[in-house]
């Protein structure tokens, strides 16, 4: 029963593993399907955009609107941003191209959004660029340039030469409408070499024909024929036989300023030509009228200007042009009414002005549509603009709350750091304080103690000097007990006539050459000054009418010497300087000078 169990539950367990593998093959196959699918998705999309040259949004508009249809179907299948803003442009171009400015307008706002949203700065100056076009179309120059300067920057911020020389003969443009010809001279040059650079011969032709448009209101014929040949040439290369067409227009127009009429003839009949070839009626229609209007206002050619103009007004009928119709119905008027058909000529005239009143009322009621149209676009930015800026302030608010614990976090680690900082730092301080101190005091220890040693120096030498004057004076002293005791026993010996007068003189001037005290003291008093500097100088400032023998005998009494050996040097008896001791006393306030026990008391005082 038990071994039964267990085949059951293992049977199970395998049936689930099988079940389990499977699903996770359909799954990777599935998957593996789906990446397939959508590499070849992005594979479509992108030769779809390959396919789409720029130049051909001017050359064959409604081709490449109809591709754009599918390319931006797949686009935003894919949710892929930047191709889809990319075809938005372009559809864009080919409603601009078509003249057809209302869909212009909607399908830039959506590329401008698009662009914003993405943050594509060549993307968004492409938009702004079409939407120059777009009130450029509507007379609107005054937006128009504000468009293209917002585009201009943008290109230049994004270092897009291309762009840049694009937008340039955009600006250009619109300068040449508003009658600034050298400003808009200007603006072409400046993008054409850019084109020439780049071998873009057909944006270099677009340029020529402009520059040829705006040579030929100044007149130049000089650079309007420069221009005219270089363009006609690019654009008879390419085969564009709308563009050919449009230049020989603005050739005709300037034959037609400078008065050569056979020339304007022979390139309205070619504009004619092209007009067949190609099967462009309106272009047809522009042809005749313009022939028309060159019989009647320049060669007074009635019946043919006729001829022209009815042929205009009827082809019109199929291209359902009313700006044409009013302008033959206009000058249809003035031939009849100069060939004396005044009934018709009325006739006419009735009609040109009520179709011209019908185009002003439809311009106006276009303007109020396109007003409306401004408006209800502009409130939806508006609303998109306020649900951005409460996003942006959200995201703004987590930043910040992000930052401010950060910051928090931060100033946390940075206040654990500086209190351990601070502390080591106070504890190495307090360590090197106590290390300055103990060396502070070895240092000072070494200071008394080289004091000491200095000073026992200088005891050890002024004591050796003292010394010294005392044996100087101890020699002084013998030297002068020597020569008394010589003057003894020569007075001696000349009382006894044992001595001659002559020697003895000799003998007695010798003595008292020798005994000369002035001398000594002089000799004693240098050497004293080295050892005692300035004591008598002191002893002169305490008791100013001291003797020069008063002050020898204080030296005397500085170096230790007793009375004794004073008198002998100073030859007196001991009671003498007893008594001169005394009076020195009374005079120098002195309660015991020269006595043993003061004299330290009395020497300290002789010498401060």
């Amino acid at each position: 029963m038990i071994s039964r169990k267990k085949q059951t539950c293992i049977s199970v367990s395998y049936i689930l593993i099988l079940v389990f593998v499977e699903i996770t093959l359909n799954f990777c196959t599935n998957h593996n399907e789906k990446d397939t699918e959508q590499v070849n998705k992005q594979q479509q999309l992108s030769a779809l955009l390959d396919s789409m040259d720029n130049n051909d949004v001017y050359r064959i508009p409604k081709k490449v609107l109809s591709r754009t249809t599918d390319a931006i179907s797949l686009a935003a299948e894919l949710t892929d941003s930047v191709a889809l803003c990319r075809l938005m442009i372009i559809k864009a171009g080919c409603f601009n191209e078509l003249g057809n400015p209302d869909s212009t307008l909607i399908v830039v706002r959506q590329a401008l959004k698009i662009s914003k949203n993405i943050n594509n700065d060549t993307l968004l100056a492409k938009a702004n660029n079409l939407l120059g076009h777009f009130y450029s179309d509507i007379n609107d120059y005054v937006n128009a340039t504000n468009s293209y300067t917002v585009a201009l920057r943008l290109m230049e911020k994004a270092g897009n030469n291309k762009g840049i020389a694009l937008i340039k003969n955009n600006l250009g443009i619109i300068y040449r409408e508003i009658g600034e010809i050298e400003k808009a001279i200007e603006c072409y040059t400046e993008a054409l070499p850019v084109f020439d650079s780049l071998h873009d011969e057909f944006k270099t032709a677009l340029i020529c024909l402009n520059l040829v448009a705006a040579y030929s209101t100044i007149k130049d014929s000089t650079n309007t024929r420069k221009y005219y040949k270089k363009s006609f040439s690019i654009l008879e290369k390419f085969g564009d036989t709308l563009q050919m067409t449009k230049l020989l227009c603005n050739q005709s127009s300037f034959y037609i300023d400078m008065g050569k009429i056979d020339s304007a003839i022979i390139t309205l009949n070619l504009v004619m030509d092209y007009s067949k070839t190609m099967n462009n009626k309106r272009m047809f229609c522009v042809a005749l009228y313009n022939l028309g209007s060159l019989y009647y206002n320049h060669m007074n050619d009635f019946e043919k200007a006729r001829i022209f103009i009815e042929r205009c007004l009827n082809m019109n009928e199929e291209v359902s042009d009313l700006e044409i119709k009013m302008e033959t119905q206009h000058i249809l008027s003035e031939i009849e009414n100069r060939t004396g058909n005044y009934k018709r000529s009325n006739d006419l005239f009735r009609k040109y002005v009520a179709l011209r009143d019908s185009i002003k009322g439809g311009n106006v009621k276009k303007e109020i549509m396109a007003i409306e149209l401004q408006y209800n676009l502009q409130r939806q930015e508006y609303e998109a603009m306020l649900l951005k800026q409460k996003l942006e302030l959200r995201e703004k608010q987590n930043i910040i709350l992000i930052i401010s614990l950060v910051a928090f976090l931060l100033l946390v680690i940075l206040s654990i750091f500086v209190v351990r900082t601070a502390y080591y730092s106070l504890k190495k301080s307090n360590a090197i304080k106590e290390l300055e101190n103990q060396r502070l005091e070895e240092q000072m220890e070494i200071d008394r103690k080289i004091n000491e040693i200095e000073k026992l120096k200088i005891d050890n030498e002024l004591d050796a000097k003292n010394k010294e004057l005392v044996s100087y004076s101890l020699k002084i002293v013998t030297k002068n007990d020597l020569l008394n005791q010589i003057t003894r026993l020569s007075n001696r010996y000349y009382d006894n006539l044992t001595l001659d007068k002559d020697y003895f003189n000799d003998l007695t001037k010798i003595i008292k050459e020798n005994l000369n005290i002035d001398k000594e003291w002089s000799q004693f008093k240098t050497l004293f000054e080295k050892v005692h500097h300035g004591f008598f100088d002191r002893l002169k400032q305490e008791c100013p009418s001291l003797t020069e023998y008063e002050l020898r005998f204080c030296a005397y009494v500085k170096i230790n010497l007793s009375p004794k050996e004073i008198s002998r040097i100073l030859s007196v008896s001991p009671n003498t300087v007893k008594s001169f001791r005394y009076r020195l006393k009374k005079r120098l306030n002195l309660t015991q000078l020269g006595n043993k026990s003061t004299r330290s008391k009395n020497i300290l005082f002789l010498t401060c």
